[in-house]
């Protein structure tokens, strides 16, 4: 019995540690696995072309997107299986299937107006009235003229023309008949100037309050001001603290670190470019020679100073480079236990 339990807990014991190897291994691939990744770029006076691929543990898991003419294109292929993200592939709609016709329908259409032997053909009705009214028509009777009818906008202005007389008639008379007398006059002149009087009245009113309105306004600048003075101050203050430049140096140093494992490794291309303003183009072209002459960047400038040129950008880029993650993880938790940093977090947020 004690051999059993000792079995049982010898394959518990190799299960486990067969999972707890499997979670290091991976965490091991994660972090110290290369993703390698290749950029191009093209652009012409035609064309806009925009191609990358990531690449994990010797392509097994491989992730190309194209951006050609402002359409992108995603594909993700994991163990030889491919997956297209986009565009998304459309699906088939299956075409309506035609209605089959039975047989009885069929006949029934072709015997609407076929009559079988011996039987009376029936004819639709407009059909047979046609002959009522050619017989009650004599044949010696005079046709009819037809007088052609005016058009409806010419109906239209002979109806308007009375009602536009009647109008003009009835204005006359009814401007003769309401003109105001002078006992109306004075009642409108009066209602005019006690409006105005009112106005003036209520802005004379209203001039005692506006030096304590400006008075509050400027109290509300001046508070304001304070406020921003009071902050700048304090962001002053943590700026020159000891803890905050020993974070700004330690912050510095990591950037570097990050720049000298994650740069690309390889550039190259050709690059034509040029702006409205040459001063524009040339302090473009001293920043790209700053950079330049490592010996992994190898671009042609072809920089254009002619002025009030519209911008010109053309070219191909060729980038590679490698990430590993082990370089990224290792700055992340040389900066989360710094002391300082949490410090200068709290102050921040203060």
């Amino acid at each position: 019995m004690l051999h059993i339990i000792l079995a049982i807990l010898k394959i518990i014991g190799i299960l486990l540690a067969v999972v707890l190897g499997l979670l290091v291994l991976g965490v091991l691939l994660i972090l110290f696995v290369p993703l390698r990744y290749q950029l191009d770029f093209e652009r012409g006076t035609g064309s806009n072309l925009a191609r990358g691929k990531f690449g994990w543990l010797a392509h097994l898991i491989l992730v190309t997107a194209k951006l050609e003419n402002n359409k992108p294109y995603v594909t993700v292929r994991i163990c030889g299986f491919t997956k297209q993200l986009l565009p998304a592939a459309e699906k088939k709609e299956k075409p309506p299937g035609k209605r089959k016709k039975s047989k009885n329908s069929e006949d029934s259409e072709d015997g609407e107006y076929d009559s079988g032997p011996g039987q009376d053909q029936e004819l639709p009705a407009d059909k047979k009235r046609l002959p009522e009214k050619e017989a009650s028509k004599p044949e010696n009777a005079p046709k009819e003229e037809s007088v052609p009818e005016k058009p409806k906008e010419v109906k239209a202005v002979l109806a308007k023309e009375p009602e536009k007389e009647e109008d003009v008639k009835s204005g006359q008379i009814g401007s003769s008949a309401e003109r105001p007398g002078p006992l109306e006059k004075i009642k409108r002149l009066y209602n005019k100037v006690k409006t105005a009087v009112l106005k003036i009245y209520g802005i004379l009113v209203h001039i005692p309050e506006i030096p304590g309105k400006l008075l509050k306004k400027w109290q509300g600048i001046q508070n304001k001001a304070e406020a921003v003075r009071k902050k700048a101050e304090h962001y002053i203050s943590i700026w020159k603290d000891e803890g905050t430049q020993a974070v700004f140096m330690l912050s510095k140093d990591q950037i570097r670190f990050l720049w000298k494992h994650l740069h690309p490794r390889k550039i190259q291309g050709k690059l034509r470019y040029g702006f409205e303003d040459p001063s524009i183009t040339g302090m473009v072209t001293g920043g790209l020679y700053i950079i330049l002459p490592m010996s992994f960047y190898e671009v042609e400038l072809l920089p254009e100073f002619e002025p009030d040129k519209p911008l010109i950008l053309e070219g191909k880029l060729l980038i590679k480079g490698h990430v590993r993650l082990c370089h990224v993880a290792k700055t992340v938790w040389i900066l989360f236990r710094n002391k300082d940093l949490r410090k200068l977090i709290k102050q921040l947020k203060a």
